[in-house]
């Protein structure tokens, strides 16, 4: 089942602590479910795997770059 996001925040300061960890929990387990490592992701979608780290535990909300290559690998 694929879920569609209608909203694409980009500044952690608008994010609330519980919206930061739902984001981050649901990237991990997108990436696990495409089989993507961590720095697989970062290279399919033009990120950092730092970045990608930070937003999996939920230190940073993903930027726009992450997000629009998430949507383009199917996710």
């Amino acid at each position: 089942m694929t879920k569609v996001v209608d909203v694409v925040v980009d500044s952690a300061s608008v994010v609330d602590n519980q919206e930061r960890h739902e984001i981050g929990r649901r990237m991990k387990a997108a990436r696990e479910l495409i089989g993507l490592t961590q720095d697989g992701l970062a290279k399919a979608v033009g990120g950092s795997k730092r970045g990608i780290q930070e937003n999996e535990a939920r230190n940073r909300v993903p930027g726009g770059e992450v997000v629009a290559g998430m949507v383009r690998l199917g996710v």
